[in-house]
């Protein structure tokens, strides 16, 4: 309520099955509107290990089920693997292909590989969720709109690189829209 905060086409969430939501990560408070949107759901959200070491915060990413990021290539693997028997057990990973938080920037910043490259080798669809800022007349700062984007889903297709590709092309163009 203190947001404005609102969100729109709750109909093109993915109904069956786990997948990778990913948005733009334009507010600190943004992983719990991602909540908010999946809710009764759980939304596993992979998140750098240091902010497991701030005060107040470390608390609550790990009451909405933070996963750190490991630094280390040899715990990589292992992280990748835990991550896909997420989804293949129907569950929600959140991610933010931008790689940072830029708040109140609401365009779309290129993404990373990972949040793809997760999908594809789970065989889940990106449910693309795109944040907005609306000013209001009556309000100091704007208010921050979610719109649930129609999930795009790997293209069977194509090699396993090129699908990693595809799939981080075609929801980039469609967040930008």
């Amino acid at each position: 309520m203190f947001f404005g905060y609102k969100i729109i086409n709750k109909k093109n969430i993915v109904k069956n099955g786990g997948f990778v939501s990913i948005s733009n990560h334009i507010h600190q408070m943004d992983c719990t509107f991602i909540g908010l949107v999946y809710y009764p759901h759980r939304v596993y959200y992979p998140t750098l290990a240091s902010n497991f070491k701030i005060p107040v915060i470390r608390h609550i990413i790990k009451m909405l089920y933070a996963i750190p990021i490991p630094k280390k290539d040899n715990q990589k693997e292992k992280f990748y693997s835990d991550l896909n028997s997420v989804l293949k057990k129907g569950k929600i990973v959140q991610m933010y292909p931008e790689g940072s938080l830029w708040p109140y920037y609401d365009k779309i910043r290129d993404f990373k590989y990972g949040a793809f490259k997760i999908a594809v080798e789970a065989d889940v669809p990106i449910q693309p969720i795109r944040f907005k800022y609306v000013n209001k007349w009556y309000k100091r700062k704007p208010t921050i709109i979610c719109e649930v984007l129609k999930p795009i889903y790997p293209n069977k297709k194509l090699k396993k690189e090129e699908r990693i590709s595809d799939l981080r092309d075609r929801s980039l163009k469609e967040m930008r829209k």
